[in-house]
Protein backbone atom coordinates (compact mmCIF):
# COMPACT_ATOMS: atom_id res chain seq x y z
CA UNK A 1 0.00 0.00 0.00
CA UNK A 2 0.90 3.20 -1.10
CA UNK A 3 1.77 6.16 1.26
CA UNK A 4 -0.70 8.05 -0.62
CA UNK A 5 -3.59 5.09 0.20
CA UNK A 6 -2.63 5.23 3.35
CA UNK A 7 -3.36 9.23 4.09
CA UNK A 8 -7.16 8.14 1.90
CA UNK A 9 -5.82 9.65 -1.59
CA UNK A 10 -5.28 8.58 -4.78
CA UNK A 11 -2.58 6.16 -5.72
CA UNK A 12 0.16 7.64 -6.70
CA UNK A 13 1.00 7.94 -10.17
CA UNK A 14 5.18 6.96 -9.42
CA UNK A 15 6.59 5.05 -7.80
CA UNK A 16 6.67 5.28 -4.02
CA UNK A 17 10.58 5.28 -3.82
CA UNK A 18 11.69 8.89 -3.44
CA UNK A 19 14.75 8.78 -5.08
CA UNK A 20 13.14 6.97 -8.57
CA UNK A 21 10.28 9.00 -8.75
CA UNK A 22 12.71 12.26 -8.44
CA UNK A 23 14.73 10.72 -11.79
CA UNK A 24 11.20 10.26 -13.21
CA UNK A 25 10.04 13.89 -13.00
CA UNK A 26 13.42 15.36 -14.45
CA UNK A 27 13.62 13.09 -17.30
CA UNK A 28 9.79 14.20 -18.52
CA UNK A 29 10.62 18.03 -17.51
CA UNK A 30 13.37 17.61 -20.07
CA UNK A 31 11.33 15.55 -22.79
CA UNK A 32 8.02 18.64 -22.27
CA UNK A 33 10.72 21.69 -21.43
CA UNK A 34 9.19 23.35 -24.23
CA UNK A 35 5.39 23.52 -23.12
CA UNK A 36 4.89 25.25 -20.31
CA UNK A 37 1.53 24.14 -19.73
CA UNK A 38 2.35 20.50 -19.54
CA UNK A 39 5.08 21.71 -16.93
CA UNK A 40 2.70 23.08 -14.75
CA UNK A 41 0.77 19.52 -14.55
CA UNK A 42 3.82 18.01 -13.56
CA UNK A 43 4.14 20.24 -10.71
CA UNK A 44 0.82 19.65 -9.36
CA UNK A 45 1.69 15.88 -9.81
CA UNK A 46 4.93 16.19 -8.15
CA UNK A 47 2.81 16.20 -4.89
CA UNK A 48 1.88 12.36 -5.20
CA UNK A 49 -1.59 12.04 -4.52
CA UNK A 50 -1.76 14.62 -2.00
CA UNK A 51 -4.77 16.51 -3.78
CA UNK A 52 -6.98 15.06 -5.61
CA UNK A 53 -7.02 14.48 -9.32
CA UNK A 54 -7.59 16.70 -11.25
CA UNK A 55 -11.11 18.30 -12.51
CA UNK A 56 -12.24 20.56 -14.78
CA UNK A 57 -12.86 24.22 -13.33
CA UNK A 58 -16.27 24.94 -12.66
CA UNK A 59 -17.34 28.84 -13.49
CA UNK A 60 -17.29 30.92 -10.57
CA UNK A 61 -20.54 32.02 -9.10
CA UNK A 62 -21.24 35.28 -8.24
CA UNK A 63 -19.90 36.01 -4.55
CA UNK A 64 -23.01 35.83 -1.73
CA UNK A 65 -23.28 38.72 0.46
CA UNK A 66 -21.13 38.06 3.29
CA UNK A 67 -23.39 37.67 7.40
CA UNK A 68 -22.58 39.96 9.80
CA UNK A 69 -19.47 38.94 11.70
CA UNK A 70 -19.59 36.88 14.31
CA UNK A 71 -16.43 35.72 16.22
CA UNK A 72 -17.28 31.81 16.81
CA UNK A 73 -14.67 29.64 18.55
CA UNK A 74 -12.89 26.70 16.74
CA UNK A 75 -14.61 23.91 19.16
CA UNK A 76 -18.34 25.27 18.35
CA UNK A 77 -18.06 25.16 14.62
CA UNK A 78 -21.33 22.99 13.39
CA UNK A 79 -20.51 18.86 12.70
CA UNK A 80 -19.64 18.01 9.04
CA UNK A 81 -18.28 14.93 6.61
CA UNK A 82 -15.02 16.13 7.56
CA UNK A 83 -15.36 17.16 11.33
CA UNK A 84 -17.71 14.46 13.04
CA UNK A 85 -19.69 15.14 15.65
CA UNK A 86 -18.07 15.03 19.09
CA UNK A 87 -18.62 16.40 22.62
CA UNK A 88 -17.05 20.29 22.52
CA UNK A 89 -15.03 21.74 23.78
CA UNK A 90 -12.44 19.15 23.22
CA UNK A 91 -10.35 17.94 26.01
CA UNK A 92 -6.63 18.93 26.10
CA UNK A 93 -5.51 15.71 27.37
CA UNK A 94 -6.72 12.30 27.70
CA UNK A 95 -4.65 10.66 30.29
CA UNK A 96 -8.08 8.78 31.56
CA UNK A 97 -11.00 9.65 29.52
CA UNK A 98 -12.90 6.92 28.46
CA UNK A 99 -15.96 7.39 25.81
CA UNK A 100 -18.74 8.59 27.38
CA UNK A 101 -22.31 6.93 27.44
CA UNK A 102 -25.65 8.55 25.87
CA UNK A 103 -28.29 7.63 27.69
CA UNK A 104 -32.40 7.33 26.47
CA UNK A 105 -33.96 9.89 27.61
CA UNK A 106 -36.36 9.30 30.63
CA UNK A 107 -38.84 12.54 30.79
CA UNK A 108 -40.04 11.76 34.67
CA UNK A 109 -36.39 11.75 35.96
CA UNK A 110 -35.86 14.73 33.69
CA UNK A 111 -38.35 16.69 35.37
CA UNK A 112 -37.49 15.77 38.98
CA UNK A 113 -33.94 16.82 38.09
CA UNK A 114 -35.07 20.32 36.70
CA UNK A 115 -37.43 20.88 39.23
CA UNK A 116 -34.44 20.14 41.54
CA UNK A 117 -32.06 22.91 39.92
CA UNK A 118 -34.40 25.47 40.08
CA UNK A 119 -34.89 25.21 43.41
CA UNK A 120 -30.92 25.01 43.95
CA UNK A 121 -30.83 27.87 41.90
CA UNK A 122 -33.06 30.07 43.40
CA UNK A 123 -31.78 29.11 47.27
CA UNK A 124 -28.31 29.83 46.18
CA UNK A 125 -30.02 33.34 44.14
CA UNK A 126 -30.90 34.22 47.53
CA UNK A 127 -28.11 33.13 48.95
CA UNK A 128 -26.10 35.22 46.87
CA UNK A 129 -27.74 38.29 46.80
CA UNK A 130 -27.45 38.84 50.80
CA UNK A 131 -28.32 42.47 51.87
CA UNK A 132 -25.99 43.89 49.25
CA UNK A 133 -27.60 45.98 46.42
CA UNK A 134 -25.86 45.00 43.73
CA UNK A 135 -26.12 43.18 40.28
CA UNK A 136 -25.35 39.34 40.12
CA UNK A 137 -25.19 36.69 37.54
CA UNK A 138 -24.35 33.06 38.29
CA UNK A 139 -24.27 30.11 36.61
CA UNK A 140 -26.53 27.41 38.56
CA UNK A 141 -26.31 24.78 35.88
CA UNK A 142 -22.57 24.43 36.08
CA UNK A 143 -22.32 24.65 40.17
CA UNK A 144 -25.06 22.05 40.08
CA UNK A 145 -23.03 19.11 38.03
CA UNK A 146 -19.79 20.52 39.91
CA UNK A 147 -21.68 19.16 43.31
CA UNK A 148 -23.27 16.67 41.83
CA UNK A 149 -19.52 14.91 40.38
CA UNK A 150 -18.27 16.19 44.16
CA UNK A 151 -21.53 13.95 45.74
CA UNK A 152 -20.73 10.90 43.51
CA UNK A 153 -17.09 10.87 45.56
CA UNK A 154 -18.75 11.24 48.67
CA UNK A 155 -20.16 8.72 51.40
CA UNK A 156 -21.83 8.73 54.61
CA UNK A 157 -23.17 11.89 56.14
CA UNK A 158 -21.19 14.08 53.97
CA UNK A 159 -22.92 12.61 50.37
CA UNK A 160 -26.16 13.00 52.07
CA UNK A 161 -25.52 16.75 53.08
CA UNK A 162 -24.35 17.14 49.69
CA UNK A 163 -27.47 14.98 48.06
CA UNK A 164 -29.89 17.46 49.88
CA UNK A 165 -28.30 21.06 48.55
CA UNK A 166 -29.20 19.32 45.66
CA UNK A 167 -32.33 18.75 46.12
CA UNK A 168 -32.67 15.03 46.55
CA UNK A 169 -32.54 12.18 49.73
CA UNK A 170 -29.92 9.97 48.14
CA UNK A 171 -28.04 9.68 44.72
CA UNK A 172 -28.69 6.78 43.03
CA UNK A 173 -28.29 5.97 39.01
CA UNK A 174 -30.75 7.07 37.83
CA UNK A 175 -30.01 10.36 38.63
CA UNK A 176 -26.51 9.87 37.44
CA UNK A 177 -28.63 8.93 33.65
CA UNK A 178 -31.15 11.85 34.01
CA UNK A 179 -28.16 14.57 34.35
CA UNK A 180 -26.59 12.78 31.32
CA UNK A 181 -29.26 12.18 29.10
CA UNK A 182 -30.36 16.52 30.00
CA UNK A 183 -26.67 17.36 28.77
CA UNK A 184 -26.98 15.53 25.88
CA UNK A 185 -29.71 17.25 24.76
CA UNK A 186 -29.35 20.53 26.62
CA UNK A 187 -25.69 21.10 24.89
CA UNK A 188 -24.69 18.89 22.44
CA UNK A 189 -26.58 19.30 18.06
CA UNK A 190 -27.44 16.45 16.23
CA UNK A 191 -25.08 15.89 13.63
CA UNK A 192 -28.00 15.31 10.83
CA UNK A 193 -28.92 18.93 11.52
CA UNK A 194 -27.22 22.02 9.47
CA UNK A 195 -26.53 24.52 11.71
CA UNK A 196 -25.14 27.87 10.48
CA UNK A 197 -22.28 29.10 12.34
CA UNK A 198 -24.13 32.00 13.55
CA UNK A 199 -26.81 30.07 15.24
CA UNK A 200 -26.40 30.54 19.23
CA UNK A 201 -24.83 27.43 21.32
CA UNK A 202 -23.45 26.30 24.53
CA UNK A 203 -20.72 24.19 25.52
CA UNK A 204 -20.19 22.62 28.99
CA UNK A 205 -16.90 20.59 30.29
CA UNK A 206 -15.63 19.27 33.43
CA UNK A 207 -12.27 18.04 34.08
CA UNK A 208 -10.55 16.44 37.33
CA UNK A 209 -6.73 17.36 38.11
CA UNK A 210 -5.04 15.05 40.48
CA UNK A 211 -2.05 15.46 42.02
CA UNK A 212 0.87 13.27 41.31
CA UNK A 213 0.76 10.59 44.18
CA UNK A 214 -2.31 10.56 45.14
CA UNK A 215 -4.37 7.52 43.58
CA UNK A 216 -8.14 8.12 42.86
CA UNK A 217 -10.43 4.80 42.40
CA UNK A 218 -11.26 4.13 39.08
CA UNK A 219 -15.11 3.64 39.69
CA UNK A 220 -15.40 7.38 40.47
CA UNK A 221 -13.28 8.33 37.67
CA UNK A 222 -15.24 5.97 35.23
CA UNK A 223 -18.26 7.74 36.70
CA UNK A 224 -17.22 10.94 35.66
CA UNK A 225 -16.27 10.14 31.95
CA UNK A 226 -19.32 8.21 31.09
CA UNK A 227 -21.93 10.11 33.21
CA UNK A 228 -20.17 14.19 32.64
CA UNK A 229 -17.70 13.36 29.96
CA UNK A 230 -15.16 14.66 32.46
CA UNK A 231 -11.34 13.55 31.66
CA UNK A 232 -8.73 13.39 34.10
CA UNK A 233 -4.77 14.20 34.44
CA UNK A 234 -2.51 14.34 36.87
CA UNK A 235 -0.33 17.56 38.14
CA UNK A 236 2.17 19.04 40.74
CA UNK A 237 0.22 20.64 42.80
CA UNK A 238 2.63 21.20 45.23
CA UNK A 239 5.80 20.98 43.06
CA UNK A 240 5.01 22.94 40.09
CA UNK A 241 2.11 25.54 41.45
CA UNK A 242 2.94 27.55 38.73
CA UNK A 243 2.89 25.71 35.58
CA UNK A 244 -0.20 23.60 37.25
CA UNK A 245 -1.71 27.52 37.35
CA UNK A 246 -0.97 27.68 33.91
CA UNK A 247 -2.55 24.49 32.91
CA UNK A 248 -5.95 24.77 34.12
CA UNK A 249 -6.39 28.61 33.40
CA UNK A 250 -5.20 27.27 29.60
CA UNK A 251 -7.97 24.87 30.11
CA UNK A 252 -10.78 27.09 31.66
CA UNK A 253 -9.82 29.85 28.71
CA UNK A 254 -9.84 27.47 25.96
CA UNK A 255 -13.52 26.25 27.53
CA UNK A 256 -14.85 29.97 27.46
CA UNK A 257 -13.42 31.23 24.82
CA UNK A 258 -10.80 33.14 26.65
CA UNK A 259 -13.88 35.62 28.47
CA UNK A 260 -11.89 33.51 31.33
CA UNK A 261 -8.39 33.86 31.06
CA UNK A 262 -7.53 33.54 34.99
CA UNK A 263 -9.75 31.61 36.84
CA UNK A 264 -6.75 30.95 39.34
CA UNK A 265 -5.18 33.96 39.70
CA UNK A 266 -0.77 34.42 41.02
CA UNK A 267 -2.19 34.74 44.60
CA UNK A 268 -4.27 31.58 44.88
CA UNK A 269 -2.28 28.99 46.78
CA UNK A 270 -2.24 25.51 45.36
CA UNK A 271 -0.32 24.03 48.55
CA UNK A 272 -1.78 20.63 49.88
CA UNK A 273 -4.81 20.14 47.10
CA UNK A 274 -4.86 16.67 46.20
CA UNK A 275 -7.58 16.86 43.65
CA UNK A 276 -9.68 20.26 41.64
CA UNK A 277 -12.63 19.78 39.61
CA UNK A 278 -13.63 22.48 36.86
CA UNK A 279 -16.56 23.04 35.25
CA UNK A 280 -16.98 25.41 32.48
CA UNK A 281 -19.68 26.79 30.33
CA UNK A 282 -19.55 29.06 27.80
CA UNK A 283 -22.69 30.26 25.71
CA UNK A 284 -22.74 32.68 22.58
CA UNK A 285 -25.60 33.87 20.59
CA UNK A 286 -27.08 36.43 18.61
CA UNK A 287 -30.85 37.41 18.90
CA UNK A 288 -33.12 36.29 16.66
CA UNK A 289 -33.82 39.93 15.67
CA UNK A 290 -30.99 42.15 16.04
CA UNK A 291 -31.60 45.27 17.82
CA UNK A 292 -31.16 48.05 15.31
CA UNK A 293 -28.41 50.21 17.04
CA UNK A 294 -29.69 53.45 15.75
CA UNK A 295 -32.95 53.20 18.19
CA UNK A 296 -30.69 52.75 20.93
CA UNK A 297 -31.19 55.61 23.00
CA UNK A 298 -30.05 57.38 26.40
CA UNK A 299 -33.10 57.23 28.84
CA UNK A 300 -33.88 56.86 32.70
CA UNK A 301 -33.12 53.89 35.13
CA UNK A 302 -34.77 53.80 38.32
CA UNK A 303 -32.54 52.35 41.01
CA UNK A 304 -33.82 50.66 44.09
CA UNK A 305 -33.54 53.83 46.01
CA UNK A 306 -35.68 55.63 43.85
CA UNK A 307 -33.26 57.67 41.80
CA UNK A 308 -32.85 58.23 38.10
CA UNK A 309 -29.62 57.22 36.12
CA UNK A 310 -29.20 57.62 32.51
CA UNK A 311 -28.33 54.40 30.78
CA UNK A 312 -28.39 53.31 26.71
CA UNK A 313 -31.99 51.30 26.05
CA UNK A 314 -31.83 49.24 23.37
CA UNK A 315 -35.23 49.16 21.52
CA UNK A 316 -37.41 46.99 19.14
CA UNK A 317 -40.86 45.79 18.37
CA UNK A 318 -40.96 41.90 17.72
CA UNK A 319 -43.37 39.08 18.30
CA UNK A 320 -42.10 36.90 21.62
CA UNK A 321 -43.74 34.30 24.11
CA UNK A 322 -44.15 36.31 27.62
CA UNK A 323 -45.80 35.79 30.75
CA UNK A 324 -47.48 37.49 33.40
CA UNK A 325 -49.71 37.82 36.19
CA UNK A 326 -50.36 41.25 38.75
CA UNK A 327 -46.87 40.75 39.98
CA UNK A 328 -44.57 40.37 37.17
CA UNK A 329 -44.51 40.08 33.26
CA UNK A 330 -42.01 37.77 31.38
CA UNK A 331 -40.56 38.11 27.71
CA UNK A 332 -38.68 35.61 26.46
CA UNK A 333 -35.91 37.16 23.82
CA UNK A 334 -35.01 34.28 21.79
CA UNK A 335 -31.77 33.75 20.03
CA UNK A 336 -31.16 32.42 16.64
CA UNK A 337 -31.20 28.53 17.84
CA UNK A 338 -32.42 26.74 20.96
CA UNK A 339 -31.80 29.29 23.51
CA UNK A 340 -33.46 32.36 25.05
CA UNK A 341 -33.00 35.25 27.46
CA UNK A 342 -36.07 35.64 30.08
CA UNK A 343 -36.62 38.79 31.31
CA UNK A 344 -38.44 39.22 34.04
CA UNK A 345 -40.06 43.03 35.36
CA UNK A 346 -41.88 43.02 38.90
CA UNK A 347 -44.76 45.24 38.37
CA UNK A 348 -44.65 46.18 42.01
CA UNK A 349 -41.56 46.49 44.89
CA UNK A 350 -38.63 44.48 43.06
CA UNK A 351 -37.26 43.09 47.06
CA UNK A 352 -40.49 41.91 47.66
CA UNK A 353 -40.84 39.92 44.37
CA UNK A 354 -37.45 38.37 44.91
CA UNK A 355 -37.66 37.87 47.88
CA UNK A 356 -41.27 35.58 47.55
CA UNK A 357 -39.21 33.80 44.54
CA UNK A 358 -38.42 30.06 44.75
CA UNK A 359 -37.68 27.38 42.44
CA UNK A 360 -41.38 26.17 41.86
CA UNK A 361 -42.37 29.69 40.82
CA UNK A 362 -39.45 30.13 38.76
CA UNK A 363 -40.13 26.64 37.44
CA UNK A 364 -43.77 28.09 36.41
CA UNK A 365 -42.57 30.98 34.58
CA UNK A 366 -40.46 29.47 32.34
CA UNK A 367 -42.94 26.59 31.30
CA UNK A 368 -45.52 29.12 31.27
CA UNK A 369 -44.20 30.95 28.60
CA UNK A 370 -46.82 31.05 25.98
CA UNK A 371 -48.71 32.83 22.63
CA UNK A 372 -46.89 35.78 20.58
CA UNK A 373 -47.89 38.96 20.89
CA UNK A 374 -46.20 41.70 19.59
CA UNK A 375 -43.92 43.08 22.15
CA UNK A 376 -42.97 46.60 22.55
CA UNK A 377 -38.91 46.01 24.14
CA UNK A 378 -36.81 48.59 25.75
CA UNK A 379 -33.85 46.53 27.53
CA UNK A 380 -30.65 48.26 28.44
CA UNK A 381 -27.16 47.33 27.37
CA UNK A 382 -25.59 45.73 30.11
CA UNK A 383 -22.65 43.40 31.21
CA UNK A 384 -21.57 41.73 35.18
CA UNK A 385 -17.97 40.46 35.63
CA UNK A 386 -18.15 38.81 39.00
CA UNK A 387 -16.31 36.11 41.32
CA UNK A 388 -18.43 34.24 43.53
CA UNK A 389 -16.65 31.86 46.63
CA UNK A 390 -19.60 29.65 47.18
CA UNK A 391 -18.07 28.13 50.52
CA UNK A 392 -20.35 30.09 52.86
CA UNK A 393 -23.12 30.06 50.74
CA UNK A 394 -23.06 26.20 50.90
CA UNK A 395 -22.78 26.28 54.81
CA UNK A 396 -25.78 28.61 54.80
CA UNK A 397 -27.68 26.25 52.86
CA UNK A 398 -26.73 23.27 54.71
CA UNK A 399 -23.35 21.59 53.49
CA UNK A 400 -20.60 21.50 56.55
CA UNK A 401 -19.20 18.14 56.88
CA UNK A 402 -17.46 18.19 53.42
CA UNK A 403 -15.35 21.38 54.63
CA UNK A 404 -14.60 19.79 57.99
CA UNK A 405 -11.43 17.41 57.90
CA UNK A 406 -12.58 15.59 60.96
CA UNK A 407 -15.81 14.71 59.36
CA UNK A 408 -15.81 14.93 55.55
CA UNK A 409 -15.86 11.68 53.63
CA UNK A 410 -14.85 10.77 50.60
CA UNK A 411 -14.28 7.61 50.35
CA UNK A 412 -16.10 6.96 46.95
CA UNK A 413 -13.12 8.72 44.88
CA UNK A 414 -9.98 8.69 47.71
CA UNK A 415 -8.87 6.31 50.41
CA UNK A 416 -10.77 7.54 53.61
CA UNK A 417 -9.44 10.53 55.47
CA UNK A 418 -7.48 12.04 52.38
CA UNK A 419 -9.24 14.56 51.89
CA UNK A 420 -11.74 17.66 52.42
CA UNK A 421 -13.23 20.28 50.46
CA UNK A 422 -11.17 23.50 51.11
CA UNK A 423 -12.35 26.20 47.92
CA UNK A 424 -15.34 26.44 46.01
CA UNK A 425 -15.42 29.41 43.79
CA UNK A 426 -17.22 30.18 40.66
CA UNK A 427 -15.89 32.82 37.78
CA UNK A 428 -18.96 34.39 35.95
CA UNK A 429 -19.70 36.71 33.34
CA UNK A 430 -21.72 37.98 30.71
CA UNK A 431 -22.17 40.64 28.04
CA UNK A 432 -26.03 42.06 26.44
CA UNK A 433 -25.74 44.52 23.45
CA UNK A 434 -27.62 44.80 20.54
CA UNK A 435 -25.84 41.68 18.61
CA UNK A 436 -26.85 39.18 21.16
CA UNK A 437 -25.30 37.88 24.22
CA UNK A 438 -21.96 36.05 25.18
CA UNK A 439 -21.84 34.76 28.83
CA UNK A 440 -19.13 32.06 30.82
CA UNK A 441 -19.02 30.59 33.41
CA UNK A 442 -16.04 28.53 35.31
CA UNK A 443 -16.53 26.32 38.67
CA UNK A 444 -14.08 25.37 40.65
CA UNK A 445 -14.15 22.59 43.52
CA UNK A 446 -10.73 22.05 45.27
CA UNK A 447 -10.33 19.07 47.89
CA UNK A 448 -7.25 19.85 50.23
CA UNK A 449 -4.99 17.36 51.72
CA UNK A 450 -6.08 16.04 55.27
CA UNK A 451 -52.98 33.81 31.98
CA UNK A 452 -55.07 36.00 28.55
CA UNK A 453 -53.59 35.94 25.01
CA UNK A 454 -52.57 39.02 23.92
CA UNK A 455 -52.11 40.68 20.83
CA UNK A 456 -49.74 43.70 22.20
CA UNK A 457 -47.31 44.03 25.09
CA UNK A 458 -45.12 47.09 25.77
CA UNK A 459 -41.70 46.11 28.00
CA UNK A 460 -39.91 48.77 29.28
CA UNK A 461 -36.97 47.58 31.48
CA UNK A 462 -36.11 50.87 33.25
CA UNK A 463 -35.90 49.47 36.83
CA UNK A 464 -34.15 46.45 38.34
CA UNK A 465 -35.19 43.28 36.47
CA UNK A 466 -34.27 39.43 36.93
CA UNK A 467 -33.26 37.62 33.75
CA UNK A 468 -32.61 33.94 33.15
CA UNK A 469 -30.83 31.87 29.48
CA UNK A 470 -32.34 28.61 29.78
CA UNK A 471 -32.90 26.19 27.01
CA UNK A 472 -36.14 26.64 25.44
CA UNK A 473 -37.62 22.91 24.85
CA UNK A 474 -36.36 21.67 28.22
CA UNK A 475 -36.26 24.66 30.06
CA UNK A 476 -32.97 24.31 31.87
CA UNK A 477 -30.94 26.99 33.57
CA UNK A 478 -27.68 27.91 32.67
CA UNK A 479 -27.29 31.12 33.91
CA UNK A 480 -29.31 33.48 36.49
CA UNK A 481 -28.98 37.08 37.67
CA UNK A 482 -30.41 40.60 38.22
CA UNK A 483 -29.84 43.71 36.99
CA UNK A 484 -30.11 46.50 39.53
CA UNK A 485 -27.88 49.35 37.74
CA UNK A 486 -27.02 48.80 34.40
CA UNK A 487 -24.13 51.75 34.95
CA UNK A 488 -21.68 49.44 36.69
Amino acid sequence: MTDCEIQGGPACPFPTDREQAARTVRRLLRIFSGCPALLLGLALLAGCGESPAATQPEELAPAPTPAPPLVVPSFAKPPSAERPFTPYPPPISKSFQPPRIRPAADSASQAALLRDQANFAVRLYHTLCGAADQNLVFAPWSLYKALAITAAGASGETQEQLAGVLGVEALDPSRLVAHNALDWQVFFRDPKFRYSPHDAFASSAERLWIDRGKTVHPAFLQSLAENYGGGAETTDFSTDPVGTRRRINGWVSDATAGSIPQLLPATESLAETSLMLVSALYFRGAWHNLFDTAQTETASFELLDGNQVEVPLMRQKQHYRWNGNASYTAVEITYRGPYGMIVILPTGDFRAFEANLDGESLRGIVDGLHGDPEVTLALPRFSIDQRHDLVSGLRALGVTYAFQPADADFSRALDPGQASLGDLLQQCRIDVDEQGTEASAATAVRWMSASTELQELELTLDRPFMFLITHQETGAVLFLGRMLDPRS
